[in-house]
């Protein structure tokens, strides 16, 4: 896992040329941390499904959907009430979450204010 966060981090700065300004260790160490909770979602859907069509189906039900539906991408978090807005919330994708920095697992914010803003650790 550690050489594909590494490849993508080189890949960004010297393809793209986005420059790291923060601490590599919280990039890296955030980046591993998002990437092996990826990996055991991957895995407990692995293990409670028979089939891969099953485990591939089932991501997309748990993952996928919600992160679409719920994410203020086809309509806008702050229009949404009852259960909805309390699921909205909870979404890692919502585009609320990763403008407004209230949420607490928001890998994207947390690469942009650690990586590329250069703020400290704690400030995560």
């Amino acid at each position: 896992m550690q050489s594909i966060v590494l490849t993508l981090v080189l890949l960004g700065i010297f393809v793209f040329g986005v420059p790291v300004k923060g601490s590599w260790l919280a990039l890296i160490s955030g980046a591993l941390i998002y990437l092996a909770a990826a990996t055991a979602f991957g895995l407990l859907v692995s293990t409670l499904t028979r089939t891969q069509v099953a485990a591939v189906f089932a991501t997309a039900v748990i993952a996928l959907i919600p992160a679409t539906q719920f994410s203020g991408l086809l309509v806008p978090v702050s229009s949404l009430s009852g259960a909805g807005r309390a699921i909205a919330f909870g979404v890692p994708a919502s585009i609320r979450s990763i403008v407004e920095l209230d949420g607490a697992g928001q890998m994207l914010e947390k690469l942009r204010n650690g990586g590329l803003r250069g703020k400290a650790v704690i400030g995560l």
